[in-house]
């Protein structure tokens, strides 16, 4: 039997502009080692109608794919809590209905898990799209990003109030459960 290696979460809340460029990715890369658990915050628009189509696309590609539906809007934050318990990869990778994967990120990230398997977390880049102005931003910046190799100067920069964004981490699973990392988090985190 595979093993998971990778949970990958993916909050949507009214991303039915952008959810079928996300699922169309991870389609084309589907892996028996990455388990997707999918998580919809009372979307109105029409995410959940086409999430429910995809998923009998994206049916055996995966280790498993879980799809939860929120009856009532929760917020980032309690959306998000709600995925862990579902968690079976020893890796987690969050990511939005807005984004979508990179054509090689699957096995990247596969890649990743096995090269720092002995970290907790590792920050790799995302690439900002749809904006004619940031087309070939890279985020986090290499320059800065190289700068920040221990915790206390991660902390500091986050501290400063920059951010890396959440398509940016993949961390292990257990750190979730070990730090209770969302108990502060407010409904506006991401």
């Amino acid at each position: 039997m595979t093993t998971c290696v990778l949970s990958i979460t993916i909050l949507t809340y009214n991303s039915g502009e952008f959810i079928d460029e996300l699922l169309e990715s991870l389609y084309l890369q589907g892996n028996k080692k990455v388990q997707l658990v999918i998580s919809d915050d009372f979307s109105t628009d029409k995410t959940v109608e086409k999430i429910k189509n995809w998923l009998m696309k994206l049916d055996g590609l995966f280790f498993e794919i879980i799809f939860l539906e929120n009856f009532k809007n929760v917020g980032v934050v309690e959306n998000k809590i709600r995925t862990f318990s579902y968690l079976k990869g020893e890796w987690h990778k969050g990511i939005a209905g807005d984004d979508k994967l990179h054509n090689n990120a699957m096995n990247s990230l596969l890649e990743d898990c096995e090269k720092y398997k002995n970290s907790s977390i590792v920050i790799g880049k995302a690439r900002i799209f749809g904006n004619s102005n940031n087309i070939n931003a890279i985020i986090p910046r290499e320059n800065l990003i190289g700068k920040l190799n221990s915790i206390k100067k991660i902390r500091n920069y986050l501290f400063e109030g920059y951010t890396f964004p959440a398509i940016c981490f993949l961390v292990k699973t257990e750190i979730y459960y070990k730090n209770n990392l969302f108990k502060k988090a407010r409904r506006n985190f991401e």
